[in-house]
């Protein structure tokens, strides 16, 4: 049976780096690819999530498990690869003045033939761990730091996104709509 999963992140540039050390850690053979869509067959990979410098994608490919990432020929003559699948997709989180729009890892599993599939599993459930050991909980609030809904288990922001936005009163965390964020510990002292 075929499964997807996701996890909003706040996270910046020092988190995206804590992220990408603490997976190759676990998984020296993990490849940090730069968006889905490539000139070449041949992804571009980067060495750490952070090097991604504009809003898009970073596939998190374990090449133990998937040797060859599949690719397929677009119209305009570029590659494209997978999203989910052989890969975990990242979205990097977008800085707007005061707010730090979350990004998202998403996952799919349960398609494959073990021993593939209890690999990938392992892969995936590494990712979730690094990702919630590197993040704290948030509380929703409203503009000006007062508690709506302290139960937010969808959306975790990184420490020194955190950090980020203890430095400066009125800076939030956002999702994909209005809903506004603050770390668990910021918004009992507000």
């Amino acid at each position: 049976m075929g499964f997807t999963k996701s996890l909003d992140l706040c996270m910046v540039a020092d988190d995206e780096r804590a992220l990408s050390e603490a997976l190759r850690a676990s998984h020296p053979t993990v490849a940090f690819v730069n968006d889905v869509v490539f000139p070449t067959p041949d992804p571009v990979l980067l060495d750490s999530i952070d090097q991604a410098k504009h809003f898009g994608q970073v596939l998190l490919w374990e090449r133990t498990n998937f040797p060859t990432l599949p690719v397929m020929r677009r119209n305009d003559g570029r590659w494209e690869g997978p999203t989910v699948g052989p890969v975990i997709q990242y979205l990097k989180p977008v800085l707007k003045a005061d707010r730090l729009q979350c990004g998202r890892i998403a996952a799919s599993g349960g398609t494959y033939d073990e021993p593939l599939e209890s690999a990938n599993n392992a892969f995936i459930k590494d990712v979730w761990a690094a990702a919630k050991k590197l993040t704290t909980g948030v509380k929703c609030v409203d503009d000006k730091g007062r508690l709506i809904n302290d139960k937010v288990p969808a959306l975790r922001a990184g420490f020194h996104a955190a950090e980020w936005l203890r430095k400066k009163r009125g800076r939030f965390f956002t999702d994909y709509s209005w809903n506004l964020y603050l770390p668990l510990e910021t918004a009992k002292r507000r």
